[in-house]
């Protein structure tokens, strides 16, 4: 099936997008911190990010999925530090609702930040995929495959990356999807904590 991939449209896509991405991703962290953290705070400061990228596919005038990709050095000290009550109000309503998944999402968020502070990513001008989420009703029916090549379309034709990373959780499960990248042409780069690093080299034309 084809999928029109077009530019993610913050006013005009974003409440089909939330609906997707809790969807898909209901034990990520950012999900844990709600709705309005998500589109308020963290995929504007995303798309201010240097070579930000986001894009939807449709199909039947429906978001099927989406994929953001920018330059992320910084990103997640920005969304913090920047919005940093409503980072703290969101935490504190996560945390009385679910405290011990919030606590665990929030130690292994820490350590893989340190530990990728420590050993920094040794690859030059790489843009890093940061969120990609499908439908749970169109998984495994092309919409993923269609999305990252129009990234990889875009990070070659428009700007000067030479690599586009992603990390994900090991073994199986919600966000653990090592398979669905190594298809997509990303092979690992290492493991941080609980974490795997994949990276997919931009070849330029």
């Amino acid at each position: 099936m084809e999928y029109l991939i077009r530019e993610y449209n913050h006013t005009r896509d974003r409440d089909e997008l939330i609906q997707i991405w809790l969807a898909a991703l209901p034990d990520d962290f950012l999900s844990q911190l709600g709705a309005e953290f998500i589109v308020e705070t963290y995929i504007p400061e995303l798309l201010a990010s240097s070579d930000s990228h986001g894009y939807v596919a449709m199909e039947s005038n429906e978001i099927k999925g989406f994929v953001f990709a920018c330059n992320s050095v910084g990103l997640l000290k920005r969304v913090v530090t920047q919005n940093l009550y409503k980072f703290i109000k969101a935490w504190v309503l996560a945390f009385r609702n679910a405290p011990f998944l919030l606590m665990a999402l929030t130690i292994s968020v820490a350590v893989y930040v340190i530990r990728s502070a420590i050993s920094p990513n040794a690859v030059d001008e790489v843009m890093e995929l940061c969120y990609i989420a499908i439908h749970p009703n169109c998984q495994s029916m092309g919409v993923g495959k269609a999305l990252v090549e129009r990234l990889d379309n875009e990070l070659r034709t428009r700007t000067n990356a030479k690599g586009l990373v992603v990390k994900t959780l090991q073994g199986k499960g919600v966000g653990r999807s090592g398979s669905f990248y190594e298809v997509n042409g990303f092979k690992i780069k290492r493991i941080c904590g609980t974490r795997v690093i994949y990276i997919k080299e931009i070849e330029k034309q």
